[in-house]
């Protein structure tokens, strides 16, 4: 939902964004991404006739072996257009070694600086909170590097919170909270709702 408004270079929750080609890099649940954009585009881009610079690339990888083939795949698809956000979902997926050890996550975080040196362009690791969801699973590494870390929860009431945590240079503390709404997105070949979820601001 936010790198949609981003590529499309709609305010996000009222927030400007910096407009600009999106890489969505999913290394899990490519069918159910997959399905989130169907959704997007039946709820808000119905009679919007222009294309939206987001690419979604369903793959599978080892990104600290792999991040050089990743980035001339994204030159291939993107041509001479830079994109100004990559995200990596999730961190688990593709990493092949170990989420706590200091030189695996350190050759995670350097193979993403590689994405980002090469485009100039944010990267955005989705991972998997620790046990007790206080703080990102593994490595400290990882939040070393970090300019900033926003959390996604539940509540009780089952909305989904998000909160900036860490911030280098801004405020941390500001909340996003949103609901889930399921939404139909076609019918498969037994004539049975394929359904999926849209993001709705609450």
């Amino acid at each position: 939902d936010c790198m949609m408004h981003v590529a499309l270079g709609w305010k996000y929750r009222g927030k400007r964004v910096h407009q600009g080609a999106v890489v969505y890099c999913a290394f899990e649940g490519q069918q159910g991404i997959k399905k989130r954009k169907i959704a997007f585009e039946q709820r808000h881009l119905e009679e919007y006739g222009e294309k939206v610079p987001f690419f979604l690339m369903p793959v599978t990888m080892d990104l600290v072996k792999d991040h050089p083939a990743l980035i001339a795949a994204i030159k291939k698809e993107l041509g001479d257009v830079a994109p100004v956000a990559v995200v990596l979902d999730t961190l688990n997926r593709s990493l092949r070694g170990s989420e706590s050890s200091d030189e695996d996550m350190s050759a995670y975080v350097a193979a993403s600086d590689m994405i980002r040196q090469e485009f100039s362009c944010a990267i955005i690791v989705v991972h998997h909170c620790g046990l007790d969801a206080t703080r990102p699973r593994g490595h400290t590494a990882l939040i070393g590097a970090l300019d900033s870390q926003i959390g996604c929860k539940r509540d009780a009431s089952g909305n989904i919170v998000v909160k900036v945590e860490l911030m280098k240079d801004g405020e941390e503390g500001e909340v996003i909270a949103s609901k889930l709404e399921t939404v139909k997105v076609g019918v498969n070949k037994d004539n049975d709702d394929i359904t999926t979820c849209v993001v709705v601001p609450i």
